[in-house]
């Protein structure tokens, strides 16, 4: 596949083609793709999940309701550690 193409190395079918003829001759041409680095997705959650725990965003809504600062940062190592893992996942293959 084209270099300039960045996909994820461990999909089997990044891109796929479906070129049909339609009325008059006319043809339709559809591609579907799936290049997303869901390392890349978590990471940026994270980021913003950061930012607002650091200005304190919207926790007291949650403490309304039971939640407290200690479920979030819970929540954080968890996401943190889907990353380590998919970073692991990623190095191996």
């Amino acid at each position: 596949m084209n270099n300039g193409y960045h996909h994820v190395h461990w999909n089997p079918s990044p891109l796929n083609i479906l070129l049909e003829k339609c009325i008059d001759n006319e043809q339709s041409l559809t591609v579907c793709s799936n290049r997303s680095n869901i390392i890349s997705i978590f990471g940026n959650v994270l980021e913003k999940v950061y930012l607002m725990k650091e200005a304190g965003g919207y926790l007291s809504w949650y403490e309304r309701y039971g939640c407290k600062l200690e479920d979030f940062e819970e929540s954080i190592d968890s996401v943190q550690q889907i990353i380590a893992d998919y970073y692991e996942l990623y190095s191996s293959r």
